[in-house]
């Protein structure tokens, strides 16, 4: 007698809880929205630091992306540490009481020990300040992940650890600062910072952390629809290879979601500028929505534009930049796709949506829970 077919269970569905973000545009996940939806930037010439740009023979001022309230001098451990810490107390206050800490994982993306600031970064220095400023993390579980190395492929680790039990919650997050001296010197000297009237990397800092659980217990109204990472083979290389990494991360998130190509719409693109990055992006438009087949209907969100490059908090700060995409209705939309490229090969996508039915159709906006100053 043949057994009764069990069909396997679907994973539980991994939601956002909360999160909390600390940058150039402040703390409140609207006036990040504001500023990055209306390509306001943060990008300010530096009181003293120049450089000459290709061709000229005078100085310009090189253009940062820094918090102003924040000391200019900090070593990179102190700076990127007060940047977590700013933006973890908006995150923790939406963990439930009775999750305690050893049923906790915090997964923060930190600058890889090939960077200036990633070589002077010492994670037990980090664990114990963020412990210090949150008690309830004390007895919680801390790992620290390049976010060179792939930040998505992380996440996905961590998600999957939730979804399987091994976790009550998962705060995940991220803190980084470009705006130090050595760093600003180092992109001076590769002739890859933004001067005055030119173009390339602007320096900038920031953090966020999000509140992820799974389970019928989760609270939240937006939710993981589906994450997708890969590696891309030639990086840096758009204008003689075509590139493949976005490409398949964003099918593989996009498949998870259950959506089409054509149904994105609004994609958060993190990435810095500059000549490679826009050829792989249209190398990546032309594979998933060619231009004579497929209608870009989707809106598109840069925070770098008003942020700069925020290293190993672009992550994390894309993603709560789409959560808040939830809280303004008009449009109301149904999914956000958040990118992830940094300096490394790593390509990563997650879907963000809302925390309904597929089949109901949505009336006005659905909430994501908001930080608090």
């Amino acid at each position: 007698m043949s057994r009764p077919r069990v069909t396997p269970a679907a994973p539980p569905e991994v939601r956002i809880a909360g999160f909390g973000l600390y940058c150039a545009a402040g703390d409140l996940p609207a006036a990040l929205l504001g500023a990055v939806g209306t390509n306001l930037t943060a990008a300010e010439p530096h009181a003293s630091l120049q450089g000459i740009p290709p061709g000229k023979q005078t100085a310009v001022p090189l253009l940062t992306a820094s918090i102003g309230s924040l000391p200019e001098d900090d070593p990179p451990r102190e700076r990127i540490a007060l940047l977590a810490e700013n933006a973890l107390a908006p995150a923790v206050a939406r963990l439930p009481a009775e999750i305690d800490g050893a049923a906790l994982l915090v997964l923060m993306l930190v600058p890889g020990a090939d960077s200036p600031r990633g070589r002077d970064l010492d994670h037990r220095f980090l664990q114990q300040r963020l412990a210090v400023s949150q008690p309830s993390l004390g007895a919680a579980t801390f790992r620290f992940h390049a976010a060179e190395t792939g930040a998505v492929e992380a996440l996905q680790a961590a998600v999957a650890e939730l979804a399987q039990g091994k976790w009550r919650a998962v705060l995940f997050g991220g803190a980084d600062s470009l705006v130090g001296r050595l760093t600003c010197n180092v992109l001076l000297h590769e002739q890859q910072a933004m001067l005055q009237g030119g173009t390339g990397i602007v320096p900038g800092e920031g953090a966020a952390w999000l509140l992820l659980q799974a389970g019928p217990d989760a609270s939240g109204t937006v939710r993981l629809g589906g994450l997708g990472a890969a590696e891309e083979p030639h990086a840096d290389r758009a204008d003689d290879q075509r590139m493949t990494g976005f490409a398949t991360a964003l099918q593989t998130a996009l498949a998870a979601a259950r959506i089409a190509p054509a149904a994105a719409e609004a994609l958060v693109r993190p990435f810095a500028a500059g000549n490679a990055a826009a050829l792989e992006w249209h190398q990546t438009l032309e594979t998933l929505w060619p231009r004579q087949q497929t209608p870009r209907r989707f809106e598109e969100l840069r925070p770098v534009t008003t942020l700069g490059d925020c290293g190993a908090a672009a992550l994390p700060l894309a993603l709560a930049l789409g959560c808040s995409r939830f809280e303004f209705d008009h449009p109301a939309i149904d999914n956000v796709l958040v990118l992830e490229a940094g300096s490394g090969t790593a390509r990563g996508a997650v879907c963000l949506q809302p925390v309904m039915s597929q089949a109901t159709p949505r009336q006005g906006g659905i909430p994501c829970p908001k930080a608090t100053s």
